[in-house]
């Protein structure tokens, strides 16, 4: 029963909305009803990516929120793009240690 024993020891899946820690209450998955996890999973890709800019990144997180409220339908539009702003703010001004650690994992930097 190999496929039992993978799934009752799996890892759980990542928390892509702010990770570990304090972030993963700060931080979360859901605004106003909308499942945002695809924009932070792309932003954490972005990240992790050799080379990108965090800047675009910041920004891309943003759209990609804004954009997840629009095809859901968010129930209070104003709040919803409020929330993108926000984490496009929180990204911008504190995740610079997580991009730059991301980096170095990225590129191979020691």
């Amino acid at each position: 029963m190999p496929d039992l024993i993978s799934h009752l020891f799996r890892p759980d899946p990542p928390d892509w909305c702010g990770g570990e820690g304090a972030s993963a209450w700060l931080v979360p998955d859901r605004v106003g009803g909308v499942d945002i996890s695809d924009a932070c999973k792309t932003h954490d890709f972005c990240y992790d990516t050799c080379g990108s800019s965090k800047q675009t990144c910041d920004w891309d997180l943003g759209y990609n929120i804004g954009a997840a409220c629009d095809k859901q339908g968010a129930a209070d539009m104003d709040a919803c793009y409020r929330s993108a702003e926000t984490f496009t703010t929180g990204v911008t001004l504190f995740a610079g240690g997580n991009y730059n650690a991301a980096q170095s994992n990225a590129c191979g930097c020691q």
